[in-house]
């Protein structure tokens, strides 16, 4: 093989990874051999012969040397699949970025070389992130609401157990040394008794206390006599007259003491707080109610979480694999396959790519549903401009004109009216291709309400009814593609803030969508 026809191969390599959309380069021996632009706007160099001559090591973080080292090793066999793996990359400016690189052996002069493709994954990889702390942040907000419930419990127990006298209750006056009680009138009503019906004895009392009571009502009762403290408070079920127990709670204090400080003399009432007990009955299964639910929601978050990690990780791999791979396959074998080899090729790649971009409306539709609303006035005027103009720079062959009323406000969350803007005007610039496109926003019926009408293609009113539903579509992919979500996503958000959305259309004269972020 001649020396010209490796200096010709190697310049066609150079050429073909050059005009490569994925970031790539050739090294052997751990030295960087070419490196495309691609890569050095990644790397944030300013040319790639910056790169060129460098060890592949120098931007490889130190405890990743030995995951290379072995990387390399198994690389120069070539019955060994490695596939993709995942790196962090540091840049010459201290920044670094996760990266997903495919790499493996060709020929480059003649000789053996590696080539790698180095795929920028660090936004995937933040969005799970992402996700993981926003379940933390659930998690705190049910720990706090936990937090405050027992304290407003704890508080509402201590008024009870301190506040001694209160409108309607029995009043009892006992001497433990005679163990001579007086119970008044409201006492014994308090449980069914006509005032001659009770004799005027502690055993009175004790008695009709039911038994799972009796030990903890008494120790209560010695702990303020051996001045443990300050008063006596309880809370037990007394049987009343007909058999039923009614919940009491007792409250009471020595008035006077003997000399060797024994109880002279206690006095004290009853309150019935049987309602009470009932509703404190009730906020405990509420609270239980309430703690399986946040465990529902806790697992639902769990799931939210390991499917969008899923999503926007695990599932994105193997796209990126097909579309490198078909890039080589196109790369090293384009010369032999022919004209409908590389149409097909062509295709693979373009369903790859499709495939990711339904991914990324999906988990945009996603976060829609999950991301924190927070409403604010918004000038729309402004905000449409900033979309148009990246519209135009999109495509900049379009001819179409953009008719934007000033002065628009609207009152919203600005990331999600961001994300409707996206959607309607992107449906607005597909829809009108092909002919002098019209777009107007402009204020609508209501002055809460805004119009994105356009002089598109239109769709058939009579299934109309199904035009916010994910993956609906009214014309053929061949004709205008897209994934059928992002209406889905425009009812999302306008729902979120409690809003309406309606279209209204004529087929071949155009599209007019009127939304609202708030109630008619």
């Amino acid at each position: 093989m001649s020396d010209a026809y490796l200096v010709e191969e190697c310049s066609r390599q150079r050429q073909l990874l050059d005009r490569a959309e994925h970031p790539a380069l050739l090294w052997r021996d751990g030295i960087i051999l070419h490196a495309n632009p691609a890569l050095a706007r990644q790397m944030g160099v300013a040319t790639p012969d910056a790169l060129i001559g460098r060890s592949v090591t120098e931007f490889l973080p130190p405890e990743m040397e030995p995951v290379w080292s072995e990387r390399i090793r198994r690389l120069g066999d070539p019955s060994v699949q490695l596939g993709t793996q995942e790196y962090r990359i540091r840049r010459d400016d201290g920044t670094d970025f996760v990266a997903e690189v495919f790499s493996r052996p060709t020929l480059f002069g003649g000789e053996s070389v590696i080539e790698t493709i180095v795929i920028d994954v660090s936004s995937h990889v933040a969005s799970a992130e992402a996700a993981r702390q926003a379940l933390e942040e659930i998690e705190a907000q049910l720990r706090a609401r936990t937090e405050e419930f027992q304290r407003a419990m704890q508080i509402s127990e201590e008024r009870w157990r301190f506040a001694l006298e209160g409108s309607g209750d029995g009043v009892w006056d006992w001497d433990p040394v005679t163990n001579q009680t007086f119970f008044s009138a409201r006492w014994k009503e308090m449980i069914g008794y006509e005032e001659d019906e009770i004799p005027n004895t502690f055993d009175a009392w004790a008695s009709r206390l039911h038994p799972a009571d009796l030990d903890a009502t008494l120790a209560a009762l010695q702990r303020h006599f051996h001045q443990e403290v300050p008063a006596y408070a309880a809370e037990f079920r007394m049987r009343c007259k007909d058999g039923s127990y009614k919940w009491i709670q007792a409250r009471g204090k020595v008035l006077s003491w003997s000399e060797d400080r024994r109880p002279l003399r206690v006095v004290g009432t009853h309150s019935d707080i049987s309602v009470r007990k009932a509703a404190e009955a009730e906020i405990a299964r509420l609270h239980q109610d309430l703690a399986e639910r946040a465990a529902e929601l806790e697992s639902a978050n769990r799931e939210l979480e390991a499917f969008t990690y899923s999503v926007s990780h695990d599932l994105r791999g193997p796209l990126r694999a097909v579309d490198a791979m078909a890039y080589l396959l196109l790369e090293d074998y384009g010369a032999t396959i022919g004209a409908e080899g590389t149409e097909m090729i062509d295709r693979i790649r373009s369903a790859a790519k499709g495939m990711n971009q339904l991914i990324d409306d999906l988990l945009r539709l996603s976060r829609v549903a999950r991301t924190p609303l927070h409403r604010e006035s918004i000038d729309l005027t402004a905000m449409t401009e900033e979309i148009v103009q990246q519209l135009r720079v999109r495509s900049r062959d379009r001819t179409c004109v953009f008719e934007i009323e000033p002065e628009l406000r609207i009152e919203g969350d600005s990331g999600l009216t961001r994300i409707l803007l996206e959607n309607l005007l992107d449906n607005a610039w597909k829809f009108t291709h092909g002919r002098p496109g019209r777009i107007q926003v402009m204020r609508g019926s209501s002055p809460e309400s805004i119009v994105v009408g356009d002089n598109g293609v239109g769709f058939d009113m009579r299934y109309a009814s199904k035009l916010f539903e994910p993956f609906q579509r009214f014309h053929a992919r061949q004709e205008f593609e897209g994934s059928g979500i992002g209406l889905a996503t425009v009812k999302r958000i306008v729902v979120r803030h409690g809003g309406w959305v309606r279209a209204t259309s004529v087929q071949g004269q155009g599209t007019s969508f009127e939304f609202a972020l708030a109630p008619h």
